[in-house]
């Protein structure tokens, strides 16, 4: 039997080149060839393409050919990447999938024009989707989701940020262990999720058989996928292996983040002690490796990582359930596929 992530595998390799040539299309047109490095470098850098995979096997399962897609699919991986770049310079992140972040690589005022190239050629790539007027507005509206999860994230942090309205506003300052797991489900429905559930959406509208509910059912299973998405890079960003995670091992803990799925469990079921222990430790001017150990203890006290499977598992579920009326074929099983991959992969 072939395993989740052999089966991811073989869908990408289906799609990938083609994703990529497209992506590379669209973020070349008009770059002046001394910059065309820098705008490169981000999308060259590897990474899973698992929301264009989406895109694309949504078009599938409602019988469009997925070339015709490809204008929805590089949209949202653009979104993606220009959402990476602005949060590795906004957490300081210097590696990404194995290498230096954009920034660390070429300096924060160039990284920050190669954001900005991102966020036209995303405007390109709308204006050649299936229903152009439709795609804007769910883009404008995605991107603002992602913004306000940025924003929650970063409140989410327990120290190390000077600027006023991060000091005004800071949530461990207003700490309440009933309603962490809130605000912390909020914060990864917005930064997280909704991009997920735009590449669902935008494969259903790229489909020209669609109808409205197959949109709201791409809806509901993108979004399900996405918080599960997350919950389980929060627990690989704990308890995985940089060589196959590809990203500093402990990383939100040594950036102080309160908004990690297993920070958030041991804040709501921990004891007093255990609890200062912990915001002891996320309050460290330098979080050590020996800090991460720690917590990995504590957190294994409260079967942090059973529960975040058991989780991630129920909105899995939630997704396969979203779409069992769309039509039975090889593309809508693969996306049953797509979601088990998210909770069972390593990276």
């Amino acid at each position: 039997m072939k395993s989740i992530s052999n089966i991811f595998m073989e869908v990408l390799s289906r799609y990938g080149d083609h994703v990529d040539k497209k992506l590379e299309d669209y973020l070349s047109r008009m770059c002046n060839s001394e910059f065309i490095d820098v705008v490169l470098y981000q999308v060259k850098t590897g990474g899973k393409r698992l929301r264009p995979v989406m895109t694309l096997l949504f078009a599938e399962t409602l019988g469009e050919d997925f070339t015709k897609a490809l204008p929805e699919a590089c949209i949202v991986e653009l979104i993606h990447e220009y959402s990476l770049i602005f949060d590795d310079m906004i957490d300081h992140s210097v590696v990404r999938r194995g290498k230096p972040t954009l920034w660390r690589e070429f300096g924060t005022n160039f990284a920050i024009l190669a954001g900005l190239w991102y966020r036209e050629a995303i405007e390109e790539a709308i204006l050649e989707s299936n229903v152009p007027n439709i795609v804007a507005r769910l883009v404008s509206e995605t991107i603002r989701e992602i913004i306000e999860g940025e924003r929650l994230d970063i409140l989410l942090e327990a120290t190390g940020r000077e600027d006023p309205y991060y000091l005004k506003h800071k949530i461990i300052d207003r700490l309440d262990k009933n309603s962490i797991e809130g605000i912390y489900l909020e914060m990864i429905k917005k930064k997280t999720a909704a991009l997920f559930r735009l590449s669902c959406m935008l494969g259903a509208l790229a489909a020209k058989k669609r109808i409205d509910d197959h949109v709201k059912a791409a809806a509901a299973y993108g979004e399900n996928v996405g918080i599960a998405f997350q919950l389980i890079d929060d627990l690989l960003d704990i308890y995985g292996e940089f060589e196959k995670f590809g990203k500093e091992i402990g990383k939100d803990v040594k950036e102080h983040k309160l908004g990690n799925a297993v920070i958030v469990n041991i804040v709501r079921n921990g004891s007093e002690e255990d609890v200062r222990k912990v915001l002891q430790i996320l309050t460290k001017d330098k979080v050590e490796e020996e800090d991460v150990k720690i917590i990995i203890e504590i957190a294994d006290k409260y079967r942090s990582r059973e529960k975040i499977l058991e989780e991630a598992s129920k909105y899995v579920e939630k997704a396969v359930n979203a779409i069992k009326d769309l039509p039975d074929n090889e593309f809508k099983r693969k996306l049953i596929d797509i979601a088990k991959f998210v909770v069972y992969r390593e990276f």
